[in-house]
């Protein structure tokens, strides 16, 4: 069984960072769409001027209402960790650890390659 490198966890970690954050943003996005959706819906159910169509615009506004529960879970889901994340004092953190990610995959490639050792000392006694 082959053994996860540290290098592999933390490109994982700060690569899910990245998905959270997009992943906030749209759905964040998609929340405020349905909203301003609502207010067209509901002037178009003030102005239908029968049942059939008033019937296809509550259609309309039942979609709208559960792609806007769907977004608005994913966002109080991400939330703190999107927070934390766009928090400035923990910009230094994120840093660090890319840069940290740098270093640790060097040492993995120089443990994993060709080593061999030098003499400090001569073979003179």
């Amino acid at each position: 069984m082959e053994q996860v490198k540290p290098s592999e966890v933390l490109e994982q970690f700060l690569s899910y960072m990245d998905t959270v954050k997009a992943e906030y943003e749209e759905n964040f996005a998609i929340v405020g769409e349905e909203d301003r959706r609502l207010q067209d819906l509901l002037h178009a159910l003030e102005f239908a001027p029968n049942k059939q169509e008033r019937n296809k615009i509550a259609t309309q506004f039942q979609l709208s209402r559960k792609r806007r529960r769907i977004a608005k879970d994913k966002v109080l889901e991400l939330e703190k960790i999107y927070d934390l994340q766009k928090d400035q004092t923990n910009r230094p953190f994120f840093k660090k650890l890319k840069g940290t990610l740098t270093q640790q995959k060097g040492t993995e490639q120089y443990l994993a390659g060709q080593r061999e050792y030098k003499k400090r000392v001569g073979d003179d006694g």
